[in-house]
């Protein structure tokens, strides 16, 4: 949408984004850093089958994704951030040296300096799994982090009914590339109702009430208006 001019014309960005953990009415936002940058990249391991009997004929792949996924807490105390392998497949059959592994990885960051320096240092990593083992990292794609505006956040704040100042989270978001071009800021709406919900979850119920004081606001946005 940016490459096709969505932003042509356009001075400041906003956006609402439901939160099922805020009381109903609430609104959360802060100045800088709210959401974090995402990597999300694989671990690529090729080696040798053999059967178990004769192991040592072979070069075990599997052995060689777990020494490097073990390294990840350690990295993390490095590169501050939220290092996670979501899934790992290797492996043919249980009595079969793994000949082949792949390692589905994301990274979470504030810094885009850490994303680069992690990245140089799990390519050492990789040359370094195991002998006649091939492992490469492959970066399948890369969000930034999303920066709040603080301009855009104190106007903000004037137009919602009960803004609160919140931490930044883990999560990643796609709005990010347009507060690459435009200041602007995300906002995350309560819509709590009973037991808090979670996102992106099958059982996810919230209370749909307050999304009008979202609509409200984009209104108020548009005008400039301090109605209640």
């Amino acid at each position: 949408m940016i490459g096709g001019g969505a932003l042509k014309g356009v001075g400041e960005v906003y956006a609402l984004h439901v939160d099922p953990q805020r009381k109903a009415g609430h609104a959360g936002l802060r100045a800088g850093p709210v959401m974090a940058g995402a990597m999300e990249f694989d671990l690529v391991f090729s080696g040798r089958a053999a059967h178990c009997a004769e192991r040592e004929a072979g070069r075990d792949v599997l052995a060689a994704a777990l020494w490097l996924i073990g390294r990840f807490p350690e990295l993390e105390q490095t590169f501050p951030g939220v290092l996670h392998c979501g899934k790992l497949t290797a492996g043919e059959a249980r009595n079969v040296v793994a000949s082949s592994a792949l390692a589905e990885c994301t990274y979470r960051f504030f810094d885009p300096e850490h994303r680069e320096a992690l990245l140089r240092e799990l390519q050492v990593l990789a040359a370094d799994a195991g002998p006649d083992i091939r492992a490469e990292v492959r970066v399948r794609v890369v969000y930034p982090p999303v920066i709040n505006d603080a301009g855009a956040v104190e106007r903000a704040e004037k137009l919602l009914r009960l803004p609160e100042r919140m931490a930044p989270l883990f999560t990643a978001e796609d709005f990010a590339f347009y507060l690459r071009e435009r200041p602007g800021c995300l906002i995350w709406l309560g819509v709590a109702e009973g037991e808090p919900g979670r996102l992106h979850t099958p059982t996810l119920f919230f209370d749909e009430r307050p999304l009008l004081d979202g609509l409200l606001f984009f209104v108020k946005l548009a005008t400039q208006t301090k109605f209640s």
